[in-house]
């Protein structure tokens, strides 16, 4: 009768120390990283959405032309948040991908080369433009020979470049509008250009 008495108290008094436990104002450390998540979604989401949605208005509103001037510096940078919390998002997803339903090796080669993609386009949306902000107080300015201009196509339109050879015989490369590429001189060969050189931004030609 006492032990089954002494078994009920422990259990009644385990029973006590769970609820209080339950209510118990200190907060987990899984409880912890969930909230500070919770914060994080809530500040970086709306940032992102502005930044996207002020990037894709630049565009709109200059036609395209965001490659020479300040407007282009500031195209860049704005985007940079919403491009950053694209690609991070992209990359949980798909590492998650990796780790609960791509069991196959073919499978997870695929989702490999999916991040390493994604990557490398952070690195052209993000990584360059913050590489940048340094030559914004001090930017690359160079005197080159055998200029010429090129345009690339793509599927979303033309990229038109201005290069040239500076005196070291370094070759140079920047970008430059659609209005600056049909203008130019063809038998123009020197120029002296101010601007970025991880975006290529074109700030000045002289």
């Amino acid at each position: 009768m006492e032990a089954h008495e002494d078994d009920t108290y422990a259990r009644l008094k385990a029973a006590m120390e769970e609820a209080e436990a339950s209510e118990s104002p200190v907060e987990s450390a899984r409880d912890r990283r969930r909230r500070y998540l919770a914060i994080a979604l809530i500040v970086i989401v709306p940032l992102a959405v502005v930044s996207y949605v002020v990037w894709g208005l630049i565009g709109l509103f200059t036609l395209g032309k965001t490659d020479e001037g300040p407007i282009a510096v500031v195209y860049r940078l704005v985007g940079v948040p919403g491009w950053l919390a694209i690609f991070s998002f992209g990359v949980v997803a798909v590492a998650q991908q990796l780790r609960d339903d791509f069991k196959g090796v073919g499978e997870r080669i695929f989702g490999a080369v999916i991040i390493a993609l994604m990557v490398c386009t952070c690195y052209v949306f993000v990584g360059q433009p913050l590489l940048d902000i340094p030559y914004l107080f001090d930017p690359v300015r160079v005197e080159l020979h055998d200029v010429e201009t090129r345009d690339v196509s793509g599927e979303s339109g033309a990229t038109y470049y201005l290069r040239g050879v500076d005196e070291a015989g370094k070759e140079w490369e920047f970008r430059i509008n659609s209005d600056t590429f049909l203008s130019w001189d063809r038998d123009r060969t020197t120029a002296t250009v101010t601007g970025l050189p991880n975006t290529q931004v074109t700030l000045a030609i002289e």
